[in-house]
């Protein structure tokens, strides 16, 4: 598991289909992030999740840096994965930023302690 660091450029994207392609959207952008995404310079991680009602996707990115993000959205391959998220039926679709300025878990605990 990648930890995460303060400092990270964070994308979060969430989609709301209007019908049960839920599945294979989350199919079709893990292809891209198996395939390009993840060998994108600046990638840190991915992280897809499909809601219990099976209607709503939200994948939340870690970049490096915004220029690194910035370098990934110039990519042709990132219009052709827009053209291929844009096929299926989104009722709402957001794409956000942010710096990430804190992040805590139970990890920081369990890493802080000696383990020999």
């Amino acid at each position: 598991m990648v930890r995460i660091r303060e400092g990270l450029f964070v994308q979060i994207q969430s989609f709301e289909l209007s019908n049960d392609n839920s599945s294979k959207l989350v199919a079709k952008i893990q292809d891209h992030i198996a395939s390009w995404i993840s060998k994108s310079e600046g990638f840190v991680s991915a992280n897809l999740h499909l809601s219990e009602d099976g209607r709503k996707v939200v994948n939340y990115l870690q970049w490096r840096s915004s220029d690194d993000y910035k370098n990934f959205k110039a990519d042709e391959m990132h219009s052709k994965l827009k053209d291929e998220i844009n096929a299926f039926d989104i009722y709402q679709f957001e794409d956000d930023t942010f710096k990430l300025v804190k992040q805590q878990s139970i990890e920081d605990e369990f890493w802080s302690k000696s383990r020999i």
